[in-house]
């Protein structure tokens, strides 16, 4: 368990990074994890609910702009670029989403 905990921390840092730092406020709350009742830190915009598997992430948003693999516990973040310039992150821990943030430019 702490493995996992470790893990989630460094993805989420390093999901901070890559998805910007979103000075508005829009009230979201960040998810924290599957299994939780925590909402899904884009507010359920993209449509994407915490334990969809891959596939049916790709069925709503399509293929990824890029996919970070991590190298431990089968965690895989994969973003998505829109034409407007919005930005989403879509976290994964063996094949289900555990985190959506989502920002806009």
């Amino acid at each position: 368990m702490k493995k996992l905990g470790a893990g989630l921390a460094v993805l989420g840092v390093f999901l901070m990074i890559a998805v910007g730092c979103n000075s508005s406020d829009d009230g979201g709350s960040s998810g924290s994890g599957a299994g939780s009742n925590a909402q899904l830190s884009d507010g359920g915009e993209s449509g994407v609910q915490l334990g969809m598997s891959e596939q049916e992430v790709r069925d709503i948003l399509g293929e990824p702009s890029r996919t970070m693999p991590s190298s431990w516990d089968e965690m895989d973040a994969w973003s998505y670029v829109q034409a407007d310039g919005k930005k989403t992150i879509v976290s994964f821990d063996n094949g289900r989403v555990i985190d959506v943030a989502s920002s806009s430019k």
